[in-house]
């Protein structure tokens, strides 16, 4: 539940450095290949790195064994604490409220591929360079996706030869897949505004990409402006493909004329290292669930010991291969302990309350063994949590190697008065 707030506020914070170095340092300068390398490293990394486990302290796991720590059971004097039940319902509702957009946004851009993939399929006109070109009504701008070409051939010879050496960078550039990987993450990510920034920034390096490599082609460089202009009053077929008119003409024609950058220039991605690094750690420091001796936590932390050897050897959850399941269903554990674990009726009356962690062995016949306090709050307490999983029935045992194999666990029991 807490992975569900926490991921995608890490994602937005490490979007948000990545592209303050592209915008700040690197937007106005000529290295366009770089810029784009950038660009998708930059997303593709601020989703990658909040799932990498840091933590500057030790793990609550080195306090109390080569276990896996469960998801805390809340006990009150009423009864067990219905928190997981609740957090199961919002859970459902933010998921619920997420997938709205989603879908919206899917779908849209689904039909949008079935309305290129529609134009995109008729007979061509001719090829260039091995690349087919089809004909286009000439109120839509040119564009290109993926191997294909749309131009009007309305169009005169010499501004159908610029438009065509402009779109033929895209296609041998393969900006498409660019294009449509940005499309994907935006209907996906649509709740973190950096993602549209980073669309809109790839397209736009896009065209100085197509743009200088036109001008390559020994195209005039006027009257390449002069067309430009011309066609600012096309309309896009849709916003996925790369389309030869868009709202970047002024920047375009301001690019064209921007001397080459420095070699230093070159360096700027290197800019986003310290911050990275700094806001990395930053979440390691405020990482709840990694500091010694938190008895707060409730999500699955474990260390990576090596692995064991022998045969009464009992494995930790990162060296077992397949896990011991309870029940058959992912929150049984949770409603076994919730029906059965009751406050000490002594406990009550003298105030005492506190957090028990039980340690016990999953043996290579699904039974509970070796159950013993790793860190008790008080002898009442202990004692109920002790009892209640010592009464459990048997899960299905761990497999290593395709043969059953002992597995250690760690379930915090938290009783509390109110």
């Amino acid at each position: 539940m807490e992975w569900l707030l926490i991921y995608p506020i890490k994602v937005v914070l490490l979007s948000a450095i990545f592209f303050a170095v592209y915008y700040f340092f690197m937007r106005n300068d000529t290295y366009f290949g770089l810029q784009r390398f950038y660009l998708i490293f930059s997303v593709v990394n601020s989703l990658i790195l909040p799932l990498i486990p840091l933590s500057l302290n030790g793990s609550a796991a080195e306090a109390i064994g080569n276990s896996i720590v469960l998801q805390t059971v809340n006990v009150t004097a009423d009864g067990v604490n219905q928190v997981y039940s609740t957090n199961q319902q919002l859970g459902f509702w933010i998921l619920f409220i997420y997938l709205i957009p989603v879908v919206l946004l899917l779908s849209k851009m689904v039909l949008g591929l079935f309305r290129i993939r529609r134009i995109l399929k008729q007979p061509s006109s001719e090829f260039v360079s091995g690349h087919k070109v089809v004909n286009i009504p000439a109120s839509v701008s040119p564009f290109s996706f993926f191997n294909v070409i749309g131009v009007s051939q309305q169009l005169n010879p010499d501004e159908r030869t610029k438009i065509l050496k402009h779109e033929l960078v895209h296609v041998r550039q393969l900006h498409s897949f660019d294009v449509l990987l940005f499309e994907v993450l935006s209907v996906f990510l649509w709740f973190n505004p950096l993602i549209w920034m980073f669309r809109r920034a790839i397209r736009e390096v896009h065209e100085f990409l197509a743009d200088e490599g036109a001008l390559k082609e020994q195209v005039e460089t006027d009257s390449y402006r002069l067309l430009l202009f011309e066609m600012c009053t096309g309309k896009p077929i849709h916003s996925i493909p790369n389309s030869f008119n868009n709202s970047l003409i002024k920047k375009r024609l301001i690019m064209m004329k921007t001397p080459k950058s420095g070699v230093w220039s070159a360096l700027k991605p290197a800019i986003a290292i310290p911050l990275v690094a700094m806001i990395l750690v930053l979440f390691a420091c405020g990482n709840p669930s990694k500091k010694q001796g938190d008895t707060t936590n409730s999500d699955a932390i474990n260390e990576a010991p090596e692995k064991p050897q022998g045969a009464d050897s009992v494995y930790n959850f990162e060296a077992v291969e397949k896990q011991p399941a309870f029940g058959n269903s992912d929150d049984a554990l949770i409603q076994y302990i919730a029906g059965n674990v009751k406050y000490p009726v002594e406990a009550k009356e003298k105030g005492i309350q506190g957090k028990v962690f039980v340690s016990f062995v999953i043996d290579e016949n699904g039974k509970v063994t070796n159950v013993a306090i790793k860190q008790g709050a008080n002898e009442l307490l202990d004692k109920e949590a002790v009892r209640v999983i010592s009464s459990m029935p048997a899960w299905k045992p761990g497999e290593t190697g395709g043969k059953p194999v002992k597995v250690s666990y760690v379930i915090p029991i938290n009783f509390k008065l109110q």
